[in-house]
Order: structure tokens, then C-alpha cells, then sequence
């Protein structure tokens, strides 16, 4: 099993939270999701690619210290 900071999807899910919690100001379901929409909608093809980017860095930090680790 792999670790959720390798999941470019972890990582979108995450920012969708932060973006609802940051931008909610009337606590009820149709400001949710009204909020998780804008916050897809503005969700393009650069956002997808730097969160996979993102997710490749960690990955390259981790067998860098399994590396480390090794020898």
C-alpha cells in the first residue's frame, strides 16, 4: 500500500477542503456546494499537472531517504 502524500488525489482533496473551510462563511450545505463546484470548476488541466508534479517530488524525496537509509 502507498502512502497518501504519493496520491495526486489526497493532495486535490485536501485543497478542495482548505478552499470550502477558507470560503465558507454561512455554514450550510448549499454554500458547500456551492463552493466544492467553484473550486472544480477552476480545477484545470495545470492544476491536475502540478499536483501530480507535486506528488513525483515527494515520491523522489522518500527513495532519496530509503536510499540514504540503505547504504
Amino acid at each position: 500500500m502507498r502512502h497518501c502524500s504519493l496520491n495526486p488525489v489526497e493532495l486535490i482533496w485536501a485543497a478542495l477542503k482548505d478552499y470550502v473551510r477558507k470560503n465558507n462563511t454561512t455554514f450550510s450545505m448549499t454554500s458547500i456546494r456551492r463552493l466544492a463546484s467553484e473550486f472544480i470548476a477552476g480545477f484545470d488541466d495545470v492544476s491536475a499537472q502540478d499536483a501530480i508534479l507535486h506528488t513525483e517530488e515527494v515520491e523522489m524525496t522518500y527513495k532519496a531517504a530509503d536510499d540514504f537509509l540503505e547504504s
